[in-house]
């Protein structure tokens, strides 16, 4: 296939490399609000749980002999053949039931219409039966890791039911080692913990225990045992597993998509392991280092779509790259209108959803407005950025005397919550558009970079808006380091993992 660079695929990161955006620089922090730890005010606030959406023309069913509804497409952007590129695997179809696996690669100008890449004369591949295979099955495999530092022919590793694969280009692939001795069904995604500096992979225990367990590892070739990291629990709805754990590293934490099956009722004297029929929808987790796993609130994040949309039954997000051009983030996924178990010709696809950049969560303000504030921060210099979005144009109104202002605006306090002279919500310009790096003005002219070397606090006030992050040079005081700093002008320590 003839191909050429696009100008809106440069800069793109694949799932599980280093980073999917790049890494903070020291001092460098950044407030998700998956939770409440690093605020001290919370009021008239709801927190909202992010909803991709499904990209227009991104439904893919590639060979209508394979069936991708277990794909796990991962997705990143070669930059010596100047286009996308995706590995997904799909299922040779036969009947209701679709086996062997095939291991298969496509490309892309635009990363939404793709095509099969013929690698006949690149790789030799027993028993072939398509164009596009870049390996043997019967073998499933998921989770990409994309390692810049790594030798040349080992730059690229996917996880297999029992071997870590490696390559250099995408197309020759290597068994490069067995991460456990006995096969088991997938997921399975190796990451990178920039972190705490170590590798491992999330995967299942066994086959049949859909438990999530982390197998970490020094050179992908020798791995520790598995301990786990997250399973369903009573806050999940009756009978749930979870399935798989997609991990992406996102600035100083990760994120994961938690993959949760919601399977059906076995009948008396039936065998415990539950397989056919059931949905698979996914929610937000997340760690701080990539070891301990929390949820946010469990709304789904992706849900499964109206019947007889092509993720009406079933949707596994595997990879996430970024748009250069809208700083939007592309969630690939394989899906299927049929519900799990033995999924029939064409029922499965490979489809992408859009989320806008920390889109995972925000907090928004109920009926009037709301008040938002950090815990106290060192700062450390520089200006504050806000990922921010206004849902209505400008305007103000009374409330009880108080003229209040449609939008955001932003205003700085001590550590004590007293405001700062020159940095109050009156004399902040409010903001009532759509900005990722949103930087408040204040009418005194004051700048953030004045406050360089204090403890302050960062309060938001919303009047229908929303807010999805907080990103400046900052430390977030623990109590007793607020008081070392108070007394003894001690300054604080960054902590990876905290």
């Amino acid at each position: 296939m003839k191909t050429r660079k696009s100008a809106a695929s440069t800069a793109v990161t694949a799932l599980n490399s280093r980073t999917l955006l790049s890494p903070p620089k020291p001092g460098q922090n950044t407030i998700l609000f998956l939770d409440d730890h690093g605020l001290s005010i919370r009021q008239n606030i709801r927190r909202g749980i992010g909803r991709p959406t499904p990209v227009p023309g991104s439904v893919w069913n590639g060979d209508p002999r394979l069936n991708p509804a277990w794909g796990y497409p991962s997705v990143y952007f070669d930059k010596a053949a100047g286009v996308w590129r995706m590995f997904y695997q799909a299922s040779v179809v036969n009947g209701v039931r679709g086996f062997p696996w095939c291991k298969l690669v496509a490309e892309s100008l635009d990363g939404l219409q793709w095509t099969p890449v013929d690698t006949r004369r690149l790789v030799k591949v027993p028993n072939r039966q398509f164009i596009n295979q870049v390996g043997d099955g019967n073998h499933e495999w998921s989770g990409l890791l994309v390692q810049d530092d790594a030798p040349a022919e080992e730059r690229l590793l996917r996880a297999g039911t029992q071997d870590i694969w490696a390559s250099g280009d995408g197309i020759r692939w290597k068994p490069l080692a067995a991460w456990r001795n006995d096969a088991c069904d997938l997921s399975a995604f190796p990451f990178f913990n920039h972190v705490l500096k170590r590798r491992g992979l999330i995967a299942r225990r066994s086959r049949g225990d859909r438990r999530m367990c982390l197998y970490e590892t020094a050179d992908w070739k020798s791995f520790a045992d598995p301990f786990l990291v997250m399973q369903a629990d009573a806050m999940d709805a009756p009978l749930t597993d979870s399935y798989g754990l997609a991990v992406v590293p996102y600035e100083h934490l990760f994120i994961g998509f938690l993959w949760l099956y919601q399977g059906p009722n076995q009948s008396v004297g039936w065998n415990g392991y539950k397989y056919t029929g059931g949905k698979v929808h996914s929610q937000i987790a997340y760690s701080m280092n990539g070891i301990t796993w929390v949820r946010t609130q469990r709304d789904p994040f992706i849900p499964n779509g109206e019947p007889g949309a092509p993720d009406s039954a079933c949707v596994y997000p595997s990879s996430v790259v970024t748009r250069p051009d809208t700083e939007d983030l592309w969630i690939y996924a394989s899906a299927s209108n049929w519900e799990h178990g033995y999924t029939p010709k064409n029922a499965g696809c490979i489809l992408a959803y859009r989320l806008r950049r920390d889109g995972f969560a925000f907090l928004e303000s109920e009926a009037g407005p709301g008040l938002v504030a950090t815990k106290p921060l060192y700062w450390r210099g520089g200006g504050v950025l806000l990922n921010v979005q206004g849902q209505g144009g400008p305007g103000e109104t009374m409330l009880d005397g108080e003229l209040l202002t449609n939008g955001v605006r932003v205003q700085i306090t001590d550590s004590r919550a007293v405001p700062l002279d020159g940095y109050s919500f009156k004399e902040c310009s409010a903001f009532t558009g759509d900005n990722t790096a949103w930087s408040p003005k204040w009418k005194s002219g004051r700048t953030m970079d004045e406050l360089k070397g204090r403890a302050i606090q960062i309060q938001i006030q919303l009047n229908n808006a929303r807010v999805y992050a907080i990103r400046g040079n900052f430390h977030p005081f623990a109590p007793r380091e607020l008081a070392y700093f108070d007394e003894e002008q001690r300054i604080p320590v960054y902590q990876p993992g905290f």
